[in-house]
């Protein structure tokens, strides 16, 4: 990013100037998705340093093995901002004017069942959230006992949280329970209308 003069030539600009010009420009913006790579960080400091600088690519040099979402783009941009926008309206607070060269987006089918199956897991693990709570605080292997509550089911605190999950579940629908419910329902609306 360079501020420039009226006619996009780089200078110095001082404070007095009623309006700011900057040339922007973003070269080899990309984005990959690798299905089956090697993980860089199996190795040590210096060989996953260089696999990064490797890895870097340019308009003309792309490294083996890299499956593009979008190739490179290089762009250039011209922001113009107005300081005194606040009481001469003559020039626009801000005119962005961009020029891209030219955008490819690809995905092959390898890369696309990738981002399925990274979305399947991003749902199941929000259909799971409300269970985690339940969840031990230990590792599964060595541990059954802590992970299976049913062997155990009155004793064990997990067995008590299933036996509580369950009965509310039988007793949802009950007329008493409903009455009970309603009752806290209209209990904490006289609540908040007498808040308000």
């Amino acid at each position: 990013m360079q501020t420039t003069d009226q006619y996009w030539v780089p200078y110095l600009q001082d404070e007095t100037e009623k309006l700011v010009r900057k040339l922007i420009r973003l070269d080899n913006l990309f984005a990959y998705w690798n299905v089956q790579s090697q993980m860089f960080y199996l190795n040590d400091y210096d060989k996953s340093l260089d696999n990064l600088k490797n890895g870097v690519v340019n308009e003309y040099i792309v490294p083996k093995g890299y499956d593009f979402v979008f190739r490179p783009i290089s762009a250039k941009a011209k922001l113009q901002m107005n300081r005194r926008s606040d009481f001469d309206f003559s020039d626009p607070k801000i005119n962005l004017e961009v020029e891209l060269h030219s955008i490819a987006i690809e995905f092959n089918k390898p890369q696309y069942f990738s981002v399925m199956e990274l979305l399947e897991s991003v749902e199941m693990m929000t259909q799971n959230l409300p269970y985690r709570k339940f969840k031990p605080d230990v590792p599964l292997h060595f541990h059954a006992k802590e992970w299976n509550p049913f062997p155990t089911l009155q004793k064990h605190k997990y067995g008590r949280i299933l036996g509580y999950l369950l009965k509310n579940q039988r007793t949802a629908w009950l007329h008493e329970e409903l009455e009970l419910s309603m009752s806290k329902a209209i209990r904490n609306q006289e609540i908040f209308i007498r808040g308000m």
